[in-house]
């Protein structure tokens, strides 16, 4: 791997580790959009719009609850995932 001309070898748990943060993160991104739903539509006779997002509670919650996971699961499922054969590339 090389990052801004350092070069580091990786081994394919580690490889994978960090392939799986990009996976996940980009499924929780997706999860979060559909959670928090569209943007509210005024209508040309109403003054204000009705707010309707996501409780913040609700999103950091649900946020470290998955980092939580992956730091604890990680390393045992990027091990399987290489004992089967399956190297995710960062």
């Amino acid at each position: 791997m090389n990052n801004h001309g350092w070069s580091y070898y990786l081994s394919a748990t580690q490889a994978t580790q960090l392939g799986m943060l990009f996976y996940v993160f980009m499924a929780l991104i997706i999860l979060i959009a559909i959670a928090h739903g569209p943007n509210p539509v005024k209508l040309p006779w109403e003054k204000y719009t009705v707010t309707a997002s996501g409780s913040g509670k609700y999103f950091f919650g649900a946020l470290l609850l998955s980092i939580l996971v992956l730091w604890l699961s990680s390393s045992y499922v990027a091990s399987v995932l290489v004992s089967k054969g399956i190297i995710l590339e960062p």
